[in-house]
């Protein structure tokens, strides 16, 4: 099994692109390794997640849905911020209240990190 590992490359005009996937022998600053597969197909996830039990963070890719299906309450699901955030901006128009306290918690989840920042778990757990 090969693993990578997300960069940032430059372009050929040397400007910073998008996030490529890299080989780990290819990318030696790659603090988490992840499993390639050929393909989006679900046969990776299964594969990689097969024996996993715990919390999983990525985006919503339907494939992870199915993933879920299979798993037996093993594997829990959160969505990154950054997918989160995107949605709920997308409701800003219709739901301008709703937003403004969804925004008002995360604020509050950010402020509790910055007070913790520099304790270690068992103080974070106190």
């Amino acid at each position: 099994m090969s693993f990578i590992g997300p960069c940032r490359v430059r372009n050929r005009l040397g400007r910073l692109g998008t996030p490529k996937l890299r080989s780990v022998s290819s990318c030696p600053g790659c603090p988490w390794p992840a499993p390639v597969s050929a393909s989006r197909h679900r046969d990776g996830p299964d594969d990689v997640l097969d024996d996993f039990k715990g919390n999983l963070v990525g985006d919503c890719w339907s494939g992870f849905q199915k993933v879920d299906i299979r798993c037996d309450s093993r594997v829990t699901f959160a969505a990154c911020w950054a997918h989160a955030r995107r949605k709920i901006d997308e409701c800003r128009s219709a739901f301008p209240v709703q937003v403004a306290k969804l925004e008002s918690l995360i604020r509050m989840l950010y402020e509790v990190e910055d007070q913790i920042k520099d304790l270690d778990d068992a103080e974070r757990l106190a």
